[in-house]
């Protein structure tokens, strides 16, 4: 169910800057009363890209956070570390914004949350594997890989809530 496109929106591209703006504005148009076009389908197919991106984006924090958590518990003495206390540091803040934790939304968007929920065994196996691939390209520093849990010692409210070193702490494999 797609609206037939005004003039003025000929050549225009598809979720280009310009674009957006057209649809917002005649959304708000057609809100306030006035009949305007909207590319109904077009809409439909940014906000689904969008909702997806922010989904893909916030497993990959979570899989680069998880990653080097584990680098961290594996091999402690470690000279990189600091960049990985660094990393962790980073990676912990793109998790937040990917999820969407702002200070009007302070827990997040919670549809991101609930599928991460979902998903968080497979992306912590993911990081396991990642980890494990990197211990067997280690050279100086032994990364005792035996000590890994089968299952994530931290949930996704955790790597909202607590602080790096209260993840590294319930990362702690002794």
């Amino acid at each position: 169910m797609s609206y037939i496109l005004s003039e003025n929106w000929q050549g225009l591209e598809r979720t280009s800057p310009e674009w957006c703006q057209k649809q917002a504005e005649s959304i708000r148009k057609y809100i306030d009363g006035d009949n305007e076009y909207i590319d109904v389908d077009g809409v439909v197919m940014l906000l689904t890209e969008m909702a997806e991106l922010r989904l893909s984006s916030a497993e990959s924090m979570a899989l680069r956070l998880m990653e080097h958590l584990l680098y961290v518990a594996v091999s402690p003495d470690n000279v990189a570390i600091r960049h990985w206390r660094h990393e962790i540091n980073n990676f912990r803040h793109c998790f937040s914004v990917s999820i969407g934790v702002t200070t009007v939304r302070p827990k997040g968007n919670t549809n991101i949350k609930n599928q991460l929920d979902n998903s968080w065994s497979k992306i912590y196996a993911k990081a396991v594997k990642e980890v494990k691939s990197k211990a067997q390209e280690a050279e100086v520093f032994a990364f005792d890989v035996k000590k890994i849990p089968v299952a994530p010692p931290w949930s996704v409210q955790d790597f909202l809530e607590k602080s790096d070193a209260e993840l590294v702490s319930m990362t702690n494999l002794d």
